[in-house]
């Protein structure tokens, strides 16, 4: 009889993440999960102290990671947060699944472990550990990562459409029914036509059965989906 095996699949940020994380955060009589979203929320505090300025400071200082969440869903907090809030629920849902369970940490003989986008960082972090004891410190370093991403992030999109109005809006967007190679073409006809810049040209970030996801700035996918 062949071994059955475990697949833990971690997605992107298409979902909302905060239900579950607020869930976490009402969990007892669970220390690893409890450490792991105070280490969680002092590291992130500490980046986000370095990385603003005094300004950004009195506006996003939090004194927990519940006010933190709270901060995040009344828009006060940078889009960075998402990175790292979408990757410590993640990790705090595993953590949290096992601690309670009493299961065995998944084995390289019987499981496979696969991220999605920003779900790769959590994915590694579990790959890379025996024990919930091991796993805690690489997970608590993960959150910070993808913080430190969110905050690369939100960098580049400054550089490449500082000057839109449209800073909250999508980057990526689904196309239903079109094939790869339609969308390069169409693509490369929409930069000829418009004249947009190399650092503003659409790009095709995803491909699945039937559609493909562009990504770009806003205000460019706005005008590729109009053409």
């Amino acid at each position: 009889m062949a071994q059955s095996r475990q697949l833990f699949l971690f997605g992107d940020q298409t979902a909302d993440f905060v239900p579950k994380l607020r869930s976490l955060l009402s969990v007892q009589d669970s220390p690893i999960l409890a450490a792991f979203l105070d280490q969680s929320h002092y590291v992130v505090r500490a980046q986000m102290l370095q990385s603003m300025n005094t300004v950004d400071h009195k506006l996003a200082r939090t004194a927990d990671l519940r006010q933190m969440v709270q901060k995040y869903v009344d828009g006060k907090l940078t889009p960075a947060f998402r990175t790292a809030l979408v990757c410590l629920c993640q990790l705090g849902c595993f953590i949290r699944e096992y601690e309670e369970s009493g299961n065995m940490y998944p084995q390289p003989s019987d499981s496979y472990v696969l991220g999605f986008c920003m779900g790769s960082l959590a994915a590694v972090a579990v790959s890379c550990s025996r024990s919930l004891s091991e796993l805690l410190p690489i997970a608590v370093q993960t959150v910070l990562i993808a913080f430190r991403l969110g905050l690369c992030a939100l960098e580049m999109r400054d550089r490449v459409d500082g000057c839109s109005d449209d800073r909250g809006d999508p980057w990526s967007t689904i196309v239903w029914g079109l094939d790869p190679q339609q969308a390069r073409d169409q693509i490369e006809v929409f930069c000829q036509t418009t004249n947009v810049p190399q650092t503003r040209r659409p790009w095709i970030s995803c491909i699945s059965k039937n559609a493909i996801t562009l990504s770009g700035s806003p205000s460019t996918l706005r005008a590729f989906c109009a053409m």
